[in-house]
């Protein structure tokens, strides 16, 4: 069974449970290498056809938190339910790939993903901000272009190459 990390260890958790790489590495402009202390086999953990196997490792990249990024999405993929939904092709760029204000629609409506959507407490903060081309200012220009910190967790048996 996988192993939960209690709340008390998020600040120092056991390396049994995270770790992080003994090394890195870069090739400019923007290549990464990392090397961990696991075996191939560690890595990957079991087959999964017994419920004792172990599961393995993923591997876990993340924006920094610090470095705020702003922008929308690029494709429209359908009802705003959070700011984050928000795309280029609602706000109707200008030619300089810019917003402008005054050609945007007058107003921008979220609508509610219900209770049981995984981005009904986001909209409970978002729906705050309202999207109204006579009263938009920089401060709800900013939250609403926000990009939050993206983190992304993919299992060793999908990164690493099977044995030949």
């Amino acid at each position: 069974s996988l192993v939960q990390l209690d709340p008390s260890q998020e600040d120092n958790p056991p390396r049994d449970i995270v770790r992080t790489p003994l090394y890195e590495a870069k090739a400019d402009p923007d290549i990464y290498f990392f090397g961990f202390d696991l075996t191939i086999d560690e890595a990957k953990g079991g087959t999964g056809d017994n419920p004792d196997d172990d599961p393995g490792w993923f591997f876990v990249i993340k924006e920094r938190p610090g470095e705020p990024r702003f922008g929308l999405d690029t494709d429209d993929s359908g009802p705003i339910q959070v700011w984050n939904d928000l795309s280029w092709p609602v706000v109707k760029p200008g030619p300089q790939q810019s917003i402008e204000i005054q050609s945007s629609p007058a107003t921008i409506v979220l609508a509610d993903p219900g209770s049981a959507d995984e981005k009904h407490e986001q909209y409970l903060d978002d729906r705050n901000i309202v999207w109204a081309r006579d009263s938009l200012n920089a401060a709800h220009l900013a939250y609403v272009l926000f990009q939050a910190p993206v983190l992304v967790a993919v299992h060793a048996h999908e990164m690493l190459p099977e044995p030949t």
